[in-house]
């Protein structure tokens, strides 16, 4: 009888570790886009923009536009902040 218990215990431990493992995080990679001529400006490198998403829908994007290259970058968060799971959130 203890060596039954002893074992469904042992069964319930090795279920509950394998169930609590988390995959790997899926890398969404930033993209870049050139959108316009490169532009000089006095005492500006660029902008930074931050996109809400939708309501509950775990959306929200931060993307950069460089004036000296005039390159516009989509989701620069995802990809400079690996180790984070669930992004940067929503409204």
């Amino acid at each position: 009888m203890r060596k039954i218990l002893f074992s469904f215990l042992w069964l319930i431990a090795l279920l509950v570790t394998i169930a609590s493992c988390r995959g790997d995080v899926e890398l969404i990679l930033s993209e870049d886009i050139a959108v316009g001529s490169p532009e000089f400006i006095k005492g500006y490198k660029g902008f930074y923009l931050l996109n809400e998403g939708n309501m509950g829908s775990n959306k929200a994007t931060l993307d950069y536009y460089n004036f000296s290259t005039g390159i516009y970058t989509r989701n620069i968060y995802a990809e400079r902040n690996p180790h984070v799971p669930k992004e940067m959130g929503d409204v």
